[in-house]
């Protein structure tokens, strides 16, 4: 998996799941610049390591084909009609 789909991957999950710990763990990694108090990306990544067992639960609960629809009628709604 390229970083691309990665976060392709994850921008929809954070749309169709927001409330998941995943979610929350990766809106987190991704303000990590702007953190505050000294926490940085490998603390939050250390943090994500403690919880794998919970994330990786999450995971495997989405639908694969709830995810791919989902994802189609997202990208419908953002693509401009031509």
């Amino acid at each position: 998996m390229e970083l691309t789909d990665l976060a392709n991957f994850f921008a929809i999950l954070t749309i169709l799941e927001p409330d998941s710990k995943i979610c929350q763990f990766t809106i987190k990694l991704a303000d990590f610049g702007t953190a505050t108090e000294g926490e940085t990306d490998t603390m939050i990544l250390r943090e994500m390591k403690k919880h794998l067992p919970e994330l990786q639960k999450e995971l495997q609960e989405i639908k694969e084909n709830k995810l791919e629809l989902k994802q189609k009628i997202v990208t419908k709604i953002l693509t401009p009609d031509n």
